[in-house]
């Protein structure tokens, strides 16, 4: 108490919404002091896009949430959607959107939104679904090893995909 202060105390919030930090409360004789201290600023946790796909990363992380995992496949991206589902998110845009079937490709991109912790039964539903299709189609034939060229092509062709979405998302 030689400088005045009676107890200092902090809590690590995390907010959803907002991002993870530390509360400092500070008590002198007088008054109490609260500082927050953010760690992780979170630009909109509502709306986010799930990819392994580097070329949708590049160009969307500073526009919109990403969740980017570069050694994710295919299948990994649905799980960690499907997660994020039983969490309280829902899909945005389909699991298998465009005709390339997921034993084609490696890149997969899903746009998702929270909605305040409620489990969205149609959302459940087909990304379950669309992880029973990817594994069948995984199952009966694997993915080629295709040229450089050729990934990038299925990049590209996954980057159109979820930039058609997002456009009709801001039009709507």
């Amino acid at each position: 108490m030689a400088n005045g202060y009676l107890s200092c105390s902090f809590y690590i919030f995390m907010n959803q919404w907002r991002g993870i930090g530390i509360l400092y409360f500070l008590k002198t004789t007088r008054e109490t002091f609260a500082l927050k201290i953010p760690l992780l600023e979170v630009k909109d946790l509502k709306k986010m896009l799930v990819t392994n796909n580097s070329m949708v990363f590049a160009d969307y992380k500073d526009r919109i949430d990403v969740i980017y995992f570069s050694e994710y496949s295919y299948l990994d991206v649905l799980y960690y959607v499907r997660d994020r589902v039983h969490e309280g998110y829902y899909l945005l845009s389909h699991p298998l959107s465009g005709s390339i079937k997921p034993n084609e490709t490696p890149y997969k991109t899903v746009m998702i939104k929270g909605n305040n912790k409620q489990l969205d039964l149609d959302s459940l539903s087909i990304i379950e679904g669309s992880i029973e299709t990817t594994k069948k189609f995984i199952s009966n034939k694997a993915r080629p090893q295709w040229t450089k060229k050729i990934l990038q092509d299925f990049q590209l062709i996954d980057y159109y995909l979820i930039q058609a979405a997002i456009d009709s998302m801001e039009q709507s």
